[in-house]
């Protein structure tokens, strides 16, 4: 059977809701009655699969891995020792008028844990529902009743997110009917170790990315040019509404910020991200050692573009260093709370060279999961930052098997690609369809193939979608 090219590369993404997490806990009895908490079992986190030992030191620890999560902007921490045992209650947090006035729309509860099965859930036991007590549950799902509230969970079973839409979807928009404390469940052994509240925001990928600016450090307090020269043709073609910069970074504390020193509005210098604004676009969102910051953040406290002066700084709290700036037109990499992981979920492979990298499932299983909606989300490294998607066992509408790649950016009629941001790559299903020409799973073939420019590894692939 000859082997062609049915369709060229890729189109431009529609995105549509998606996130991050696991399948919805196993059936459960309707209505466990609330316990006291028992002393646990710890449980270790699970550990990331690695795929060698090169690329076990480019993978982010297990525990700290963010890929499927909203980044906290702004967050508060609060100090909690909490745990309990499978389907028993131990408080998180106390809530009182204070807490209510921060839990607003747009924020988002983090949980940082343990549990034996991987779940976690919030517990509301003197909630008012119809004017009597009752308890809910929020981020279980729906066997209990509390609706389909997954909680956002990431694949190390190690942080989960609940935002401020979950809550209100079961408990209603009177915060004063929620009661008066927050408990942590699971239905295993589980630890609650600390919890945030922030503005749920997500975090940006990059199409069309090229690399600006320069290497730099400094120490804490003591800020470096990061790009030179705003005013370049080049520089300045790609900062435009609807870009983002990306900032690869290290620092001793963990945060950094940008500065306009020659600003028009520097009194005496802008920063945007540094924390001492109490305006909501006064951030960078920073995840897994990159911040980004979009134009219109930017321009909301530099105004115009010409206005902002010719040296973009970056600074921080602590030593800090810059390895990479780069800006690209700015697409985001939303959480889903429903991930499908598919096996084996891991590969290497040189430029230009793609590799298998998954198995899909059996047509009428994908066709339940990869829906309209959704997407194929792959965690990887890339020397490139790209990767995409290859389909090696298509067929076409003449019933011949072809090769179909899917993200892969078109340089010379500029079409978007995939949506990366170096750490994780997302690929709609929309995506797949524009490029197969048809929504006929059964003629996309069973292998999943990924491939780069540069050298790549991928860590999972996963399926993902949201309740």
């Amino acid at each position: 059977m000859k082997q062609r090219l049915c369709i060229p590369a890729i189109v431009i993404l529609l995105l549509a809701g998606c996130a991050s997490k696991t399948e919805p806990p196993a059936q459960q009895p309707a209505d466990p009655t609330p316990t006291a908490a028992a002393t646990p079992t710890p449980t270790p986190v699970p550990e990331e699969e690695s795929v060698s030992e090169d690329a076990a030191e480019e993978v982010p620890e297990a525990a700290e891995d963010r890929s499927d999560l909203y980044a906290p902007a702004a967050a508060e921490s609060f100090d909690v020792s909490a745990a309990g045992g499978a389907w028993t209650q131990d408080d998180i947090l106390t809530l009182d008028e204070a807490l209510q006035e921060k839990l607003v729309p747009g924020t988002v509860l983090e949980l940082e844990y343990t549990s034996e099965s991987g779940n976690i859930w919030l517990m509301f036991p003197h909630a008012i529902k119809k004017g009597a007590e009752v308890w809910a549950r929020v981020g279980v799902g729906e066997h209990d009743g509390s609706g389909s509230q997954y909680a956002y969970i990431n694949q190390a079973h190690s942080i989960a997110q609940i935002r401020y839409e979950q809550l209100e979807a079961v408990l209603g928009k009177d915060k004063a009917k929620w009661g008066d404390v927050i408990q942590a469940e699971s239905d295993g052994d589980w630890e609650v170790f600390g919890v945030k509240l922030g503005k749920a925001q997500a975090v940006p990928g990059l199409q069309d990315a090229a690399e600006f600016g320069k290497e730099a450090e400094g120490d804490a307090w003591a800020p470096g040019d990061v790009i030179p020269d705003l005013t370049k043709e080049e520089v300045s073609e790609a900062l435009v509404k609807g870009s983002v910069i990306e900032i690869s970074y290290t620092s001793d504390t963990g945060d950094l910020w940008i500065e306009l020193p020659d600003a028009e509005a520097a009194d005496p210098t802008l920063r945007i991200g540094a924390g001492d604004s109490e305006d909501p676009l006064d951030y960078v969102v920073c995840q897994e050692g990159k911040c980004y910051i979009t134009y219109e953040s930017i321009a909301a406290l530099g105004g115009k573009k010409e206005s902002w002066g010719k040296r973009l700084q970056a600074d921080s709290s602590g030593p800090w260093k810059v390895s990479s700036v780069r800006i690209g037109k700015a697409a985001e990499l939303i959480p889903c709370n429903m991930l499908y992981p598919l096996t084996p979920g891991t590969a290497s492979g040189e430029a230009g060279k793609a590799e298998d990298v998954a198995t899909l499932p059996a047509a009428e299983e994908l066709a339940k999961i990869l829906v309209p909606g959704s997407f194929i989300n792959i965690r990887y490294s890339s020397e490139r930052d790209s990767l995409w998607l290859v389909f090696p066992d298509a067929v076409d509408k003449d019933g011949e098997k072809c090769t179909v790649r899917v993200g892969l950016a078109d340089p010379e009629n500029k079409l978007s690609g995939s949506v990366c941001n170096g750490l994780n790559c997302q690929i709609s299903y929309e995506m797949i369809v524009k490029a197969m020409g048809n929504e006929d799973i059964s003629s996309w073939g069973s292998r999943l193939q990924a491939e780069s420019d540069g050298s790549w590894e991928v860590y999972s692939v996963n399926i993902g979608s949201v309740k």
